[in-house]
């Protein structure tokens, strides 16, 4: 199934829009904390562990939104935005969203 950010795919022709999905990921905060007490692999102020949850919690929430796409009968999803969000009264949860539209497309001739 082929997942973008554009509106459309080169060389494909939208022939059925399926409907707007989401997929979500949903992380503790606390998780990030522990990693933080223990990271030896801060370079240049980025740690090497958070990103690899982040790109974690993404390819979840891209995942759901792949699979909710192919219950649709769909092969492939459009216009598909990512954001992050901090949720909870402290600060205690991060959640990364996908959200996009599943359609069909063919392959123009």
């Amino acid at each position: 199934m082929q997942l973008t950010t554009t509106p459309g795919i080169d060389g494909k022709r939208v022939t059925k829009y399926c409907g707007v999905i989401a997929g979500e990921a949903i992380l503790g905060a606390n998780l990030f904390k522990d990693l933080f007490a223990g990271i030896r692999d801060l370079v240049g102020g980025r740690s090497a562990t958070y990103e690899k949850e982040l790109q974690r919690a993404r390819e979840i929430a891209l995942e759901e939104l792949r699979q909710r796409a192919q219950d649709l009968g769909a092969n492939a999803v459009i216009g598909i935005d990512i954001d992050y969000e901090i949720m909870g009264k402290d600060n205690g949860m991060l959640m990364v969203s996908a959200s996009g539209t599943a359609v069909i497309v063919e392959t123009i001739e």
